[in-house]
Parts: C-alpha cells; sequence; structure tokens
C-alpha cells in the first residue's frame, strides 16, 4: 500500500480528468488555457465549474472578461494541450505563437478553428478554495462540429484518447 505525503501527489488519485482549452478574453486579445479541473455543477441553468490558479494569466483575464468559450479537444490537439500550458499568454500571443486560428464566437470571445465542439460561457461568480479560484461560468451556447473522442489526462504530460461509444 501507498500513503501518499502530499498534496502534489494524492491529487493525481482523480485522474484521469478530460482535457479542455479555455479561451478567455475578447476575440482580440484571447488567450487559450488548457485545463483538467472542471466539472459540471447544474444542468438547470447549465452551469460549469473551472479551478484556475490567481498565477494563471487567464485567471486575472476570466476577472477582467466575463466571457469566453470551452474547447473540447480530441488527440489531434495533444500539442497544442502541451504547449499553450508551457507558457503564459500574458507576454505571447499563443494564437500567433503556435499558429492557430481563432474564430469570433457570439458571445464576443473567440473559439479555436477547427475544434470538434465548443461551448460559450458566461462568468456568473467565483470563489476562493486555497490555491485556486473556482469560477462558475453559464453555459450559453453549445455546438458540436464532429463526433469526437475527448483527450484525458493521465497525469503530468501523459494524455489519453478513450472512445465512447
Amino acid at each position: 500500500m501507498k500513503e501518499f505525503l502530499t498534496t502534489r501527489e494524492d491529487y493525481h488519485l482523480l485522474h484521469p480528468r478530460q482535457v479542455i482549452i479555455l479561451v478567455v478574453g475578447s476575440f482580440e486579445r484571447a488567450n487559450m488555457m488548457p485545463l483538467g479541473w472542471h466539472t459540471i455543477l447544474s444542468r438547470n441553468p447549465f452551469l460549469v465549474g473551472l479551478a484556475i490558479s490567481p498565477k494563471r494569466f487567464s485567471h486575472s483575464m476570466l476577472m477582467d472578461f466575463p466571457f469566453a468559450t470551452i474547447n473540447l479537444v480530441d488527440k489531434s490537439f495533444e500539442e497544442l494541450v502541451e504547449n499553450t500550458g508551457k507558457c503564459s499568454g500574458k507576454n505571447v500571443d499563443k494564437f500567433e505563437q503556435f499558429h492557430v486560428n481563432k474564430v469570433l464566437a457570439e458571445n464576443g470571445s473567440a473559439y479555436i478553428e477547427g475544434i470538434p465542439a465548443y461551448l460559450e460561457a458566461t462568468r456568473k461568480g467565483y470563489f476562493e478554495t486555497g490555491d485556486h479560484t473556482l469560477f462558475v461560468l453559464e453555459i450559453t451556447k453549445s455546438v458540436l462540429k464532429r463526433p469526437f473522442c475527448p483527450l484525458f489526462q493521465i497525469a503530468g504530460d501523459q494524455y489519453q484518447q478513450f472512445l465512447v461509444e
């Protein structure tokens, strides 16, 4: 039996987690952030929770700009997930840096061109929860562009796609 001494190790017991790419900010200054710490909070209204560290640039952007998109990814986006998670968007336009096209969402934010599905969202509130902030977002539009198998983070930089039937 293995006993964990730090929460840096034991939170992986709750993996795998579906990976999304959060796009937050206005269309002109949108930022991408891969995210595995998210959950459905309610069906009616459709609310999701996103846990984001205040150290992340996307945290301050979501505090300042209440609109975002949740981009659902498959294996073809694994490299983008890894790359966008290794740099801050504070001084870099990740769309330019990683040669990704963005599309204007109805809510004024952006979604990633070629993404299998995305959700448009509006920030409804937030709670400080230790070293992360739990943002509550209401989903205002859902778009499935093509069937896909979601990408899951196993741990660290290990990802796996699972067939969902």
